[in-house]
């Protein structure tokens, strides 16, 4: 396989479903509206565990390809210059999620 640099994660499952790519890989979000898709499978998560929300998809280690583990992260950006009050406002709120997360209520 050749990896192919596009701009948005539509359009690369845009090309695959369209069998004009071999595969993607999609945030875990992102993929429950094509499991219903026929002109795709889901191989495994890029993950090393289950996810929460969807267990019933393999691990790629599960699924024949051990050692390969991939788990991104994202970031939260504002413009530079942004008022120091909304900046904590979004600190307070991002806070507040991981204490959730961190109190063992999940939803990824």
């Amino acid at each position: 396989m050749q990896h192919v640099p596009y701009k948005s994660t539509q359009e690369a499952e845009t090309d695959v479903t369209g069998g004009r790519g071999h595969a993607v890989i999609v945030p875990t979000a992102g993929v429950g509206v094509y499991l219903q898709e026929p002109r795709l499978r889901v191989i495994g998560l890029t993950a090393n565990k289950r996810a929460t929300l969807l267990p019933h998809i393999l691990t790629l280690a599960e699924s024949g390809v051990p050692g390969f583990v991939f788990e991104s992260w994202f970031g939260l950006l504002a413009p530079a210059g942004t008022p120091p009050p909304a900046v904590e406002k979004l600190n307070t709120a991002v806070n507040k999620v991981i204490a959730i997360k961190e109190a063992g209520i999940t939803r990824d």
